[in-house]
């Protein structure tokens, strides 16, 4: 009984031995990088792992397969003679993909029954709208998105508002006009009435369906002066 224990502990301990071994004999000096905080509209990032061929014969990567289509790999095509150094590179495309990252690559080798497993880990930073892409509509210092203000189908014959941003890329404050020029029945308030530099803003245009007999499901209100 003592001695069937015995055999199958020294079993069990080679068996140890040999996995440890087979861990050894490729050593990444990271397999696991942090790329951090990287734009969505930088492009390309790459990060190359190294490893080192610790075996007693040369070593040769057979192929690297990704998790996602956005990974793409190169590596060492030259077989690596021991204790030599040679290197897998992982590339990774942020475009259109915003928020945490984690992915995954594993590596093959001829010859060799174990693969191993390289990560890369992120975040992808959503690239900010410019002012001008934001509100192309430029009148003096002020921006706004449309030359004209769509309030879309009105339906409902009653007060009907809506708001529009506009954003004042001046250095000096945009104070508005309370007088605007236009029918009765239709107003226009700001929010705020004096506009900061380089600040957004908002302006409201309040359309009373009731105080016109010309309903149509269509209406706009073009940018005019509104400027003291």
């Amino acid at each position: 009984m003592n001695i069937r224990v015995i055999f199958i502990f020294i079993l069990l301990s080679m068996a140890i031995t040999i996995k440890a071994q087979q861990l050894e004999v490729v050593f990444f000096e990271e397999p696991i990088a942090e790329l951090g905080t990287i734009m969505d509209d930088q492009g390309v990032v790459s990060h190359r792992f190294t490893f080192t061929n610790h075996t007693a014969d040369s070593l040769e990567v057979e192929k690297v397969t990704a998790s996602c289509g956005c990974t793409s790999t190169n590596w060492s095509i030259d077989p690596i003679r021991p204790g030599d150094k040679g290197y897998v590179e992982v590339e990774f495309d942020p475009f259109n993909r915003p928020g945490s990252f984690e992915k995954t690559v594993v590596v093959h080798y001829k010859g060799q029954q174990d693969s191993i497993l390289l990560q890369i880990n992120g975040f992808v930073e959503p690239a900010s709208e410019s002012i001008i892409d934001a509100f192309p509509e430029k009148m003096g210092a002020l921006r706004a998105k449309h030359k004209s203000f769509d309030l879309g189908t009105i339906t409902k014959r009653s007060l009907f508002s809506k708001s529009f941003e506009v954003y004042n890329e001046g250095d000096q404050i945009l104070v508005f006009a309370d007088d605007m020029e236009g029918p009765n029945h239709i107003t226009v308030t700001f929010e705020p009435y004096t506009l900061n530099p380089r600040s957004k803003g908002k302006i409201w245009v309040h359309y009373d369906v009731r105080e016109t007999y010309q309903f149509s499901p269509m209406r706009k209100v073009k940018l005019a002066r509104i400027f003291q």
